[in-house]
């Protein structure tokens, strides 16, 4: 496969799990770290339904 057209698997698949995660009001759950990737945030609370 071309390189291209796999560049944003990764972040495509972030943002569909953010929208899953906003279902439950865990959208900030995930954050970006620019030029390294995705890490989880510490301290995030959220009500749980």
């Amino acid at each position: 496969m071309n390189a291209d057209l796999k560049s944003n698997v990764v972040s495509a698949q972030m943002r569909l799990l953010r929208r899953k995660l906003a279902t439950c009001g865990a959208d900030d759950l995930i954050e970006t770290v620019h030029g390294l990737g995705y890490r989880l945030a510490l301290g995030t609370v959220f009500d749980e339904k």
